[in-house]
């Protein structure tokens, strides 16, 4: 195989791979003087695929419908789903009202 091949090869590897997320994340310089045992695996994950966003989105409208279904069925105390966890997405911050606050004191109180 020429360098040339191995190079289209590894230019239509998928953008989520192990060696584009190293060749997008490193400088060439900083690849070319790296010794090859210490060469570690890349410093963040890659993007998601179409696959995974698709995969992520059906998991809502999964939970969506079931959340629907149990509270059209009687079950009041259901709660909304929350979503999966995309990259990019910051996660809300729960917080506690007073009734749940009142009982952690009482908790450590004890404790």
């Amino acid at each position: 195989m020429s360098y040339r091949e191995a190079w289209v090869l590894m230019n239509h590897l998928p953008q989520e791979s192990w060696t584009q997320t190293i060749l997008r994340d490193r400088p060439a310089t900083e690849l070319a003087e790296m010794p090859v045992s210490a060469q570690a695996g890349p410093r963040k994950f890659g993007p998601w695929s179409q696959e995974h966003y698709l995969t992520a989105s059906l998991i809502d409208a999964v939970r969506r419908v079931e959340y629907v279904l149990r509270r059209v069925n009687g079950d009041e105390k259901f709660p909304f789903p929350e979503p999966v966890a995309r990259p990019g997405m910051e996660r809300p911050v729960r917080r506690q009202n007073d009734a749940q606050l009142a009982y952690l004191r009482k908790l450590r109180a004890t404790g």
